[in-house]
């Protein structure tokens, strides 16, 4: 599965959920991949969004041989 499917899929399961990854979507438009610093670019517009103590996060990177990574955040 290529990058642009990737995204799809997240952005189709997490809609069912009533959440959104318009920040990944935002930096991919506007950067396209750069490989693993893409996240820390998405993370980095997520940090300057709203958030409210308390609030809870989902980071996921997937890069070559479909290996995926993910950390939660909270603030």
């Amino acid at each position: 599965m290529r990058g642009k499917k990737i995204v799809q899929l997240v952005d189709d399961l997490f809609g069912k959920l009533d959440k959104n990854i318009e920040d990944t979507k935002a930096v991919l438009r506007l950067f396209g991949n750069m490989s693993s610093a893409t996240v820390m670019y998405v993370l980095e517009r997520f940090i300057e969004g709203e958030q409210k103590a308390g609030d809870l996060g989902l980071m996921l990177s997937f890069g070559p041989g479909f290996s995926a990574q993910r950390i939660l955040l909270k603030w």
